[in-house]
């Protein structure tokens, strides 16, 4: 049995998940996110994000939404998130991502897709 710890905010997680910005605001498409902050999101190594949670307040900021560490946020952010996305791509540009869903794959026995 393996215990895994994320040792990044699992923000650099949703931050790479492009698509759930949309969802919060219409405005929020990754060209605007780059216009405004000069990140590419879509190219941006999620493990070199150093404040996960800031970057993803500074995006949502934009459009006049906030994200903070309470519950009510982070569920919104939750709702938000494409989890096939996630789980068939993302797992592959983030290996620490990868190596956690593996582990929970491994722990209930599901095979990869």
């Amino acid at each position: 049995m393996d215990i895994t710890i994320s040792v990044l905010e699992t923000e650099a997680w949703f931050l790479k998940e492009v698509t759930h910005f949309e969802k919060i605001d219409s405005k929020l498409t990754v060209q605007f996110i780059h216009n405004k902050t000069g990140i590419k999101l879509d190219s941006i190594n999620a493990e070199d994000i150093e404040h996960p949670s800031k970057l993803l307040n500074k995006i949502y900021k934009l459009v006049g939404h906030e994200y903070k560490k309470k519950d009510w946020h982070v569920q919104i952010t939750v709702n938000c998130l494409d989890y096939e996305e996630i789980y068939t791509n993302l797992r592959e540009q983030i290996n620490a991502l990868g190596r956690y869903i593996k582990a929970i794959d491994d722990f209930i026995e599901i095979e990869p897709v």
